[in-house]
């Protein structure tokens, strides 16, 4: 095998290992922080309709359309598959425009 010609195999074995852990461990989650100045203009009925979302579709909302992350960047953040964050998205803006009564977005 590889490791008998090595003069330390188990430092090598320690040191793949050690990075290949390293690939696993995530960084930690950073939200932007919020903004100083006041809300701007909003559909009064946007609110109840966020709030009548599941956690994870509102949270998706808010970090894609509310503050530009790109979705790849949603599902590490979330921890979950790129194609979770799109459902949630999909879901969550059916039900928005529903509530709103919104036929047609450009």
């Amino acid at each position: 095998t590889r490791l008998e010609p090595m003069e330390n195999p188990s430092g090598y074995l320690f040191r793949v290992g050690q990075t290949a852990a390293r690939r696993l461990q995530r960084r930690p989650a950073e939200l932007p922080a919020p903004p100083h100045h006041e809300l701007p203009h909003f559909e009064p009925r946007l609110l109840p309709a966020l709030a009548a979302l599941s956690d994870g579709q509102r949270i998706c909302v808010a970090l894609v359309h509310g503050y530009g992350y790109p979705i790849v960047e949603v599902a590490r953040l979330l921890d979950v598959s790129h194609s979770t964050v799109r459902t949630h998205l999909l879901r969550a803006m059916a039900h928005l425009r529903e509530a709103l009564e919104v036929d047609h977005v450009d």
